[in-house]
Formats: C-alpha cells, sequence, structure tokens
C-alpha cells in the first residue's frame, strides 16, 4: 500500500500507529520529524507506584518512508508496534445506515457509545480493561486525504498481540496492508454494496 488506497468510492489509509520502547531511542523525534514533516507524540508509561516503564511513541497517517524509519527504530531498540488504526473514508453510505448495518464481528454483546458526534463499537469507559479493537464511526470532519465530505469508519487494534494477530510486526509490514481484507474479515462487508 502506498500512503492511501482506493476502493469504489472510498480511499483507505493506515490512521494512526503507535510504538512501545523500553528507552526512548535517542534521535528519534527528530529523525521522525525530518522524513514525516510532523513530530510524533511521546507518551510515558507508568507502573502502578508511578515509575516509568517505558514510552510509546504515535503518529497519525504515516508514510511507507517513515514505516522504514520506524522498523530500524524497532530493530535497533526492540519496539513493539502496539497500536494500529486502519482507516476508510466512504462518499456512499450514511453514518446512520452504517450504525444500523455494521456488525463488528466476534464482539460480545453489550452497549455502543455515543461520545459528541462519534460512535464507538465498544463501550470502554466502563470496562476494567480496554478491549484490544473497536470500532469508531464520525461523520462531521472531511477526510484527511482528499479533504471532501466522507463518513469515517476507522478499525483499531491496541496491544502488541491484537497488532500481530492482523499480520502486523514490524512498521514495514503496514506498506503491503490491504485495507478491504481487514475490514472484511473484522465487520460485515458494507463496502461490497
Amino acid at each position: 500500500m502506498g500512503a492511501h488506497q482506493h476502493f469504489s468510492l472510498a480511499v483507505a489509509y493506515i490512521d494512526t500507529v503507535e510504538f512501545f520502547f523500553q528507552y526512548l531511542p535517542t534521535g528519534a523525534r527528530n529523525k521522525i520529524d525530518a522524513v514525516h514533516g510532523r513530530s510524533p507524540w511521546v507518551t510515558p508509561c507508568k507502573d502502578r507506584f508511578g515509575n516509568v516503564v517505558g514510552y510509546r511513541i504515535g503518529l497519525h497517517q504515516p508514510k511507507p518512508a517513515v514505516l522504514r524509519i520506524l522498523a530500524q527504530f524497532q530493530q535497533r531498540h526492540r519496539g513493539k508496534l502496539c497500536r494500529v488504526d486502519v482507516a476508510v473514508d466512504l462518499t456512499t453510505h450514511s453514518k446512520a445506515w452504517i450504525v444500523q448495518h455494521c456488525l463488528l464481528r466476534w464482539r460480545r454483546s453489550g452497549p455502543m457509545h455515543d461520545e459528541e458526534n462519534a460512535v464507538y463499537w465498544i463501550e470502554q469507559h466502563s470496562r476494567s480493561r480496554r478491549s484490544t479493537r473497536d470500532l469508531i464511526l464520525y461523520a462531521d470532519r472531511p477526510s484527511k486525504i482528499t479533504r471532501r465530505a466522507c463518513t469515517h469508519l476507522e478499525l483499531r487494534f491496541f496491544s502488541t498481540p491484537s497488532v500481530r494477530n492482523q499480520g502486523f510486526e514490524r512498521s514495514t509490514d503496514l506498506i503491503g496492508i490491504n485495507p478491504r481484507l481487514l475490514f472484511q474479515r473484522h465487520i460485515n462487508s458494507i463496502l461490497r454494496h
């Protein structure tokens, strides 16, 4: 996959990635910023006593060039890919239609969550632990890629095991991602309608 992929009045792309490093790699921010054109965010991870046990480095809409840089940091510093959000911006389906017809496969019965203009398929706030997967929908912003009005659907994977189960271990694994197959595996096939 290049920066994004088009299919049937839709554009699909990697929206967000996050990596866990036990130590913050020297020069990571500057090198990522130079290639990506935007600084990544860095979040310290703390244990229950407040001790820093590692760092999460994340960025939005990574280009293949920055994914290659991140793979180098992963290899040198034993970094783990711990979050991947894959998005599709649709011009063919309304938000209401998707909410009524889209099922997140293998989801336990439970409430969905409305938050301002977004709908989350899994209500996270009442859970003792965040689910390792979620589906999010909103239609109040233009596409981040085309800048046109769209219905934005995002499939999110949290935790290193969840990301690995999709076949993504190194950041470069995301360069060849097939968003259509990923969406068809996890949700009903709304992209065929």
